[in-house]
């Protein structure tokens, strides 16, 4: 009866501990519940992070395959103007090197222009070093050509005939004189040999009259004139000069 009592005596206190330690264990399940709910909400926004990341990893990597593109056509770009500024370097040297040595003849010529100067200075006369110098001599005229014409001559027609003077030499007039007024007036002539029918005297001139002249053909015509009259004046020079020799 003693042992009985006893367990009577310490139920409730084994109850109150019991209870105790029951709530002890519900207030850290609960505080365990909250942090996994906290933990479960933190992963939740951990893997939200990291979707977000990985497609920010994507677009990036997406953005350096383009900026790796333009970074070859820039260095490609940057390559070929290189070339060409070291083409345009080495033109450059070339014209240079040309240049000098066009100014090496520039000098040359310069310097054989002021000695030819000097020496057409010292042969010029004390005239000219006055300052009379050489006079200007104005250009020739300028020729005035007319245009070709047709050569209609063959025809035979007066309109179509070559007219053209070919000598410009001045005729003599054809004169006749009698030979008893020529021995008169001067017999020293008959005795040298000169001609008896041309002499200088007005009073016996005869001109030819354009009458006279055939019109079938006029250029033999003027040719035979030039000829005469050019005869004419030979003779009449020689008979001019025998008389002045006398």
């Amino acid at each position: 009866m003693a042992i009985s009592s006893s367990s009577l005596e310490n139920k409730p206190c084994c109850s109150k501990a019991c209870k105790k330690n029951t709530e002890s264990l519900n207030s850290k399940i609960t505080e365990l519940s909250d942090k996994l709910s906290d933990s479960k909400n933190m992963l939740y926004y951990y893997k939200l992070g990291l979707s977000q990341v990985e497609a920010g990893l994507v677009e990036f990597k997406n953005q350096e395959i383009k900026f790796c593109e333009k970074t070859r056509g820039l260095e490609l770009k940057v390559e070929f103007t290189t070339n060409i500024i070291e083409g345009l370097i080495n033109e450059l040297e070339i014209i240079k090197k040309e240049k000098e040595g066009l100014d090496g003849k520039l000098t040359g010529f310069q310097s054989a222009s002021k000695d030819l100067d000097n020496l057409l200075e010292s042969q010029r006369s004390d005239k000219n070093k006055e300052g009379l110098g050489y006079s200007v001599v104005p250009p020739p005229p300028a020729q005035v050509y007319s245009p070709p014409k047709k050569d209609m001559s063959w025809t035979g027609l007066p309109e179509f005939a070559d007219d053209t003077i070919t000598d410009y030499s001045r005729p003599s007039p054809a004169i006749e004189s009698n030979s008893d007024d020529l021995q008169n007036k001067n017999p020293s002539v008959t005795e040298t040999g000169a001609s008896s029918n041309i002499i200088l005297s007005k009073h016996a001139i005869k001109f030819v009259k354009a009458a006279e002249r055939p019109t079938t053909n006029k250029v033999e015509t003027v040719k035979k004139l030039a000829i005469k009259y050019t005869e004419l004046y030979k003779k009449t020079s020689k008979s001019t000069n025998v008389r002045g020799n006398q």
